[in-house]
């Protein structure tokens, strides 16, 4: 089944699914049930999926244009290191929003399984928490693998002492 079909069908079966627990709903039919335990798992990595991708994009493209920025324009516009990484992060979250819907594409054909949850277990505090715990573990993953230009870019020029200009003339 292609990815839209599928994407159609699920869509489908959840509406299904919410007429019927609104049908219940009504009925004053309420169950106080959590989560199962693997469908909680499935929720966690779901989320967490997405955001390292899109956490280690944010940080390598902050640091590269972050270093970008303060080589070539920080001299000529003086412009503070600060300010370079601040422009750095603008570029990397303008890029963010721009890939975000391809990252989550690229996270949905990794066949990761979709937790599937009633509406009652999806509104639950385990639930959330498994959704947001997901998306904080992921992102913090990503951002440290984002980190990896620092492997390669030049820190220390910060930290070592200016050099006299050279003479103009030999023996001058």
């Amino acid at each position: 089944m292609d990815t839209e079909t599928r994407s159609a069908v699920e869509h489908e079966l959840r509406r299904l699914r919410r007429e019927h627990e609104e049908e219940l709903a009504r009925n004053n039919i309420h169950f106080n049930v959590k989560p199962p335990k693997a469908e909680l798992r499935k929720c966690f990595i779901h989320n967490a999926v997405p955001f390292v991708a899109f956490g280690f994009l944010d940080n390598f493209i902050m640091l590269i244009a972050g270093d970008a920025i303060e080589t070539y324009f920080g001299t000529y516009f003086h412009i503070s290191v600060l300010a370079a990484a601040g422009l750095g992060n603008t570029l990397s979250d303008t890029v963010g929003i721009v890939t975000g819907g391809y990252i989550e594409l690229l996270a949905d054909r990794m066949g990761l399984p979709k937790p599937v949850f009633t509406a009652q277990e999806e509104d639950s505090k385990e639930a959330r928490y498994a959704k947001t715990g997901g998306q904080m573990v992921g992102i913090i993953i990503g951002c440290v693998l984002g980190m990896c230009p620092l492997l390669f870019l030049d820190t220390n020029r910060y930290n070592r002492p200016e050099e006299p200009p050279l003479p103009l003339a030999p023996f001058q």
